[in-house]
């Protein structure tokens, strides 16, 4: 049920369940739009009926906008869909098959389960071929592992290669399906021999639900050229943002240290430096979450408790007020930063024999006491236990 729905909100059982119920009205639903017939799967590649085409580009065109809708508004993460590793050559060759499999058997699949299930025989052909094929592939597998395995280019998003954002190529799909539903219509009534129509004024006033179709799925198209994602609808404006915070959600070195040493509760130390820099030095107890990561829905656990102050540690303010201001869009409460940064705590507390003035005794024994053990703290690698929210990417496919 993911990306929706994770096991936070139901079980594994559950998801199975739930999984099984769609399987079965997906199957229903293919029956009945006539995907059981290998005649009208055939007919894609012999030009005489297209629904196959209009069926797979509709539901494709739906799903990418409905997601990218949903993520807008918040409902959805779309981190937590599982995108297949993508490897040239076997991609090529994987493709070929099974492109020359669906035009001999007029089956792909799914469909041909759907058609086996309700006892066409050339279906049930279909599938001895099916489990043959899958026989012979696992017992010549350890022959043809090598160009299983060639050609990896890692979990490639199209949209990422061509340099677009998610929203742009959704549009560019959009339009590419609407041309390829007007040309497959010529091409079907021209091998059928039906006359193609005039599109006119009075096509559009003659076919007003089909005119209606045509402009909504248009406007969509728009919708998705204009729609931000997630990550820069939380990005616009937080320098506008930050130069309204204010310093008086500033703690102090001294009172932050005064908290790690006496053992003190009610705050998480939250470090937006790199990773690199936070394993070279950091506070005791702090928690690395980079700036860039501080959008992701794995830390709502930490950044989320409405009851602990988090303390923001950067290396300079802008930085810090960047990380509350970002908190602040995604509706985090309790926030503040360290005065200074981590440069200004590790030179009052993290430096080993630092000179100490003699004006006020009692305040030196408490940095020369703060000093000692929080140092001894940073040699133990002293971390809260912080169960990180775990995510698993949802697979799926026709």
């Amino acid at each position: 049920m993911g990306p929706l729905f994770t096991n936070e909100y139901i079980s594994s059982e559950v998801n199975l369940l739930l999984a099984l119920v769609i399987g079965i009205a997906f199957g229903f639903i293919l029956e009945q739009a006539g995907f059981s017939s290998s005649r009208k799967l055939a007919g894609v590649f012999y030009g005489y009926d297209f629904t196959v085409l209009r069926v797979f580009f509709t539901a494709g065109i739906t799903t990418m906008s409905g997601l990218i809708i949903f993520e807008y508004l918040g409902f959805i993460d779309l981190n937590l869909i599982y995108v297949n590793p993508y490897f040239i050559g076997p991609a090529i060759t994987g493709g070929v098959i099974m492109g020359a499999g669906f035009v001999i058997g007029g089956f792909c699949p799914g469909t041909g389960i759907v058609a086996a299930a309700i006892g066409k025989i050339d279906a049930l052909y279909y599938f001895i071929g099916l489990f043959l094929g899958i026989f012979v592939f696992a017992e010549a597998f350890p022959f043809l592992e090598g160009f299983y395995q060639s050609g990896f280019q890692g979990n490639v998003l199209i949209f990422e290669s061509l340099g677009l954002s998610r929203g742009a190529f959704a549009g560019i799909m959009i339009l590419v399906a609407l041309s390829a539903f007007i040309a497959t219509s010529f091409i079907q009534n021209n091998v059928n021999g039906k006359r193609n129509p005039v599109l006119s004024i009075g096509w559009v006033k003659k076919n007003r639900r089909l005119s209606f179709a045509i402009f909504s799925t248009l406007f969509v198209a728009l919708i998705m050229f204009v729609i931000p994602g997630r990550k820069e609808r939380l990005m616009a404006g937080i320098d506008k943002k930050v130069a309204k915070l204010e310093d008086k959600q500033l703690i102090h070195p001294e009172d932050l240290a005064f908290r790690i040493v006496y053992g003190l509760n009610g705050f998480y130390i939250i470090d937006t430096r790199s990773e690199e820099e936070f394993k070279r030095e950091s506070i005791p107890g702090a928690i690395n979450i980079p700036f860039e990561n501080l959008i992701e829905r794995d830390w709502i656990s930490v950044l989320g408790n409405p009851h602990q102050t988090k303390i923001f540690v950067s290396s300079n303010k802008q930085e810090a007020f960047r990380a509350i201001a970002l908190s602040q869009r995604m509706g985090y409460e309790n926030l503040a930063y360290l005065e200074g940064g981590f440069n200004r705590f590790k030179q009052l507390f993290m430096i080993q024999g630092r000179n100490m003035s003699d004006e006020n005794e009692i305040e030196n024994d408490f940095y020369k006491r703060a000093s000692k053990e929080l140092i001894e703290m940073q040699k133990k690698s002293v971390a809260p236990k912080i169960t990180k929210k775990k995510t698993i990417k949802v697979k799926g496919g026709c």
